[in-house]
Order: structure tokens, then sequence, then C-alpha cells
């Protein structure tokens, strides 16, 4: 499993021979080409991307953040490719996109698909500064460092009346503190579509709660182009009416995974455990297709597991020893025993 530590995108090699471990390098390189192009990345953005990779390293990492996320990946990889039957099954990449459209926590529950595009639009522009290509990272970053701090110096120690303004020629920009670049990004989100103008008037309070309003939610939450920052912001701002939308969906199709998911996405946001908890457990009663049932109860777990509620121990309870159910979730609580704390990288 690869895994960017800055973005969480990320993607696996399946069956992965000896030979092709000696080859690690272009293996990588290989199966990230055929990632970004799944992604749609136009073939130039995706030249330069691979091209950043031109020399690979490798070393432990000691980030508890990045190693949490691997481990929760991981699980969820493991789910996903036994329930579609294997390593070699056709999914694989269907499988990969999912988990890149997955929000992370470690991300502030954006998707590693958005952090990927958002981190390579800064890579570019540090790239125009004329970094030498055979430095390591880190010696880039420390002479940068030295550069800035020669020139802040310089222009403290000629202008102090006025460095503030010499500061701003040399490019420097002043920013508040509590700069939240999502946030920013999703106060400047429009409207793109008709579905897009529905969903705002009803989320401000102007429009009321037909079928309609939530075909158009069903329909943008399925885009190939969804609007992200548009949407989010009333999950940030915990919406009445975005809780009363997904609720309302939820009667109409109370076992879907997607809207239990951004139930507990906006969960995030404004505590709703109580209601939450009803109803994954209403879903999971209702549920009769077993590899449904235990995406149910996977996500069931995620979702709530911050909030100190054992979801896995209460399904346990809620099942008969003898049925299908109750041996799925017997299983899943091992597996989560016997998961390392840690994947070292």
């Amino acid at each position: 499993m690869f895994v960017n530590d800055k973005t969480l995108f990320n993607f696996i090699a399946p069956d992965v021979s000896r030979d092709q471990i000696r080859d690690l390098e272009n293996l990588f390189k290989g199966y990230l080409a055929c990632v970004l192009s799944e992604e749609n990345i136009p073939e130039p953005e995706k030249t330069k991307m691979i091209a950043e990779y031109e020399k690979v390293g490798y070393s432990n990492t000691n980030s508890k953040s990045v190693l949490g996320s691997m481990n929760d990946l991981a699980f969820h990889y493991k789910y996903h490719i036994q329930a579609e039957g294997g390593v070699h099954s056709s999914s694989l990449p269907s499988i990969i996109k999912k988990l890149n459209r997955m929000p992370m926590g470690a991300l502030g529950y954006k998707f590693p698909i958005e952090a990927l595009k958002a981190l390579y639009a800064i890579a570019t522009k540090q790239k125009k500064t004329g970094k030498n290509m055979n430095m390591s990272d880190d010696d880039f970053e420390k002479l940068r460092r030295e550069l800035v701090f020669e020139q802040v110096s310089k222009a403290m120690k000629e202008n102090p009346g006025n460095w503030a303004s010499k500061l701003e020629e040399l490019g420097f920009q002043w920013v508040d503190d509590e700069y939240d670049e999502d946030e920013n990004e999703e106060n400047l989100a429009k409207p793109e579509n008709a579905n897009q103008e529905l969903l705002v008037a009803y989320f401000e309070g102007s429009a009321k709660l037909p079928d309609q309003v939530f075909d158009a939610y069903w329909a943008e939450r399925d885009s190939p182009t969804p609007n992200y920052p548009l949407i989010r912001k009333y999950f940030r701002t915990g919406n009445d009416n975005l809780k009363r939308l997904l609720m309302f969906g939820l009667e109409r199709k109370p076992t879907d995974i997607g809207l239990l998911n951004d139930l507990g996405f906006f969960h995030e946001f404004r505590n709703i455990l109580g209601e939450l908890i009803h109803l994954y457990l209403k879903a999971c009663k209702e549920e009769k297709d077993m590899k449904a049932f235990e995406e149910l109860a996977l996500n069931f777990y995620y979702d709530t597991e911050p909030g100190g509620f054992d979801a896995l121990y209460e399904l346990q309870q809620q099942n008969a020893p003898d049925t299908e159910k109750a041996k799925i979730v017997q299983r899943m609580i091992q597996e989560r025993r016997s998961q390392p704390e840690s994947i070292q990288i």
C-alpha cells in the first residue's frame, strides 16, 4: 500500500512478487501513473506529478497521524478486497477510487483526491522558484529558510521605520492567524448548476423539502464533478436543513450507506451521536445482504468510535450468536484485536 504523507492519496499494488519488490521504484511509478489516469488527471499534469519522484529513497516514519490513517486505510482495503472476491478482482480500481474519496480526519475531513490536487497546485508554484532537483527536500528547505531570514534581517535593519512595507516588496503577505483555507474555499464557492442552486436555496431556508430537493442532493452526491466546497460549508456549520434532508433521505433509504456516511460526517461538526447510533442500528437490523451489512457495521464503528461508542460490541449484543450477522461481527472484532498499532514504511 502506498500513501502520500501530505495528502493521504493512496493505492495498492496487489500480489507483488519478490522481483517486483526489488524494483519497487518502477512498480510504484507504474501504478501511480495508472491510478492518476483513473482519476482523469490530464496527461501534462500527470507527467509532472510522476516526475516529482525522479529519485526515490526509503526511511521509517514517526508520524502517528500518518500511521493511524494508514491503519484505517489498510483495514478498509482488506474489507473491500475480501468483499469483492480477492486481490485479482476487476473492482480493484473502483476500490482505490472509493478510498480516495473517504473523508480523512487528518485532512480536516477532506478527501485525499482533493488534497492531492490542492498540493499539486502548490508544488507547481514551488518548482518555478528554481529548486535544484538534485538537492534533497530537507537541504532545499534549509537553504530557502536561510535566504528568507537574511532578507528579513536586512529589510528590518535598513528600514527600521518602514520595515513592514519593505517586507511586502519582498513578496510577504499579512494574513490572519485564524485563516482557514477550507473555510475560505467554501466562502468563495458558488452554485454551478440548477441542482446546486436548489440545494443552496433549501439550506438557506427559502425552499421547502419536496422530493425534488432530495433528488438534487442525490444527483450532486453522485456527480463525477461535485462542488465539494459549496456543500461542505453546510456540514461545517451544522446546518439544520441539511440534517433534515439527510433524515428525510434515510426515511426513504434506511440502509443506504452513503447517506449514513454523510450523517456521520455531519456528526463531526455537530454532535448527534444518539441519532446516528439509532439510525445505524436500524440500518444494520434491516439490511439483508451480508456484504452490505458488513460494510455498514464497519462504517458504524468508525463513525461512532471517536464518541466512545463501541458499535461492534453493541451489534454483538443485538444479534443471536448463531446468526450470520453475529458471526460477521465476531470476525470483525477479532480482526480489530489482531490489527497492529502501527505500520512501518
